[in-house]
């Protein structure tokens, strides 16, 4: 099974993921496990040194829901839209790197930007291998899906996050049935024209609020949607939500795999860090690899391989998942 594979397998099938994050745990204090788990950290943080395996580019941070389990409703940093000619910068220099992975969204709704369809355009010409975004649905009527159909995004993930109008409604304050009709509109477009991107993904984040409705969701959509994906809720950073964390202070992959771009150029510590408390660099002022190859992210990474998290606030209380084995 190919590496893509296996990562479908699991990230997509919420029984097997549990499984496998409980192996994971049980395992964590075998020797052996341990050095090959160890040995495989090493290969991709080799890989990834310099160039990531994922680009998140947040094309805006304004957002038009009010998700319960979003840190967005308290966020301090100043709403906005990215450049266009920025924008290019930061493609082209991940064509130059050879980037493959590019994320159309961050923490905002990016189908509020209208050089969205645009956005997507250009990385595709630039031969961008897979371009994905995150999307509430709600603005995505029939003409815009056909238009991202014919654009060429591989990806699209719509967070849905709820069984019934009611609890829809309630966590995350839009219109249910709009967002329901979007989404089976952009399947129904997809089979008409016989194509089969974008890969149509329904999310469902898993909180208190609405974790009696995971099995209805799956059965809703497990006929409709090309994948289902079940994730938990995470505390931003320590910022909303549990403030502490029990794991072994291994270094977080992410410092490695990802690399994100907020709208105004500043690339944050990771996407958990929603208010630029460590901000790496700027891509108006230094390139992606300057960026990747520069003294801050060398020493927080350094830090992270002494397993010393505590040293950092963004990183000491955060529960984003940090498992390497699909990576």
């Amino acid at each position: 099974m190919s590496a893509p594979d296996l990562y479908g397998l699991i990230a997509y099938n919420f029984g097997i993921k549990r499984v496998a994050l409980r192996l994971h745990e049980l395992l964590e204090g075998n020797s052996i496990y341990g050095l090959l788990y160890e040995k495989h950290i090493a290969s991709v943080m080799k890989e990834y040194a310099v160039k990531p395996r994922d680009v998140r580019i947040e094309v805006t941070n304004a957002c038009n829901a009010k998700c319960v389990f979003c840190y967005h409703r308290y966020m301090k940093r100043k709403l906005g839209y990215m450049n266009w000619n920025l924008y290019k910068k930061v493609i082209d220099e991940c064509v130059e790197l050879g980037v493959g992975h590019l994320s159309l969204h961050n923490f905002g709704e990016p189908l509020l930007d209208p050089l969205f369809l645009s956005r997507v355009v250009y990385a595709k010409l630039r031969n961008i291998e897979r371009v994905s975004t995150n999307t509430n649905g709600l603005l995505l009527h029939k003409d815009l899906a056909g238009r991202l159909i014919g654009a060429g995004l591989d990806i699209i993930t719509i967070s849905i996050d709820a069984a019934t109008k009611a609890t829809f409604e309630r966590i995350k304050e839009l219109d249910y049935e709009t967002v329901e009709r979007n989404v089976k509109s952009l399947v129904k477009l997809k089979n008409e024209r016989g194509v089969k991107t974008p890969t149509v993904i329904v999310s469902f984040i898993e909180c208190e609020e609405n974790k009696v409705e995971r099995k209805q969701f799956v059965k809703k959509w497990k006929n409709i949607a090309d994948r289902i994906l079940v994730s938990s809720s995470h505390n931003w950073g320590g910022r909303i939500g549990l403030t502490t964390t029990i794991r072994k202070a291994i270094p977080c992959r992410l410092l490695w795999t990802d690399f994100v771009v907020d709208w105004n150029g500043n690339v944050p510590l990771c996407c958990a860090d929603v208010e630029e408390q460590i901000v790496l660099g700027n891509v108006k002022e230094s390139s992606v690899r300057q960026i990747r190859a520069g003294e801050i992210l060398k020493d927080i990474r350094k830090i992270h391989l002494e397993g010393k998290l505590d040293d950092i606030e963004t990183c000491k209380s955060c529960n984003v998942s940090n498992i390497w084995w699909l990576f």
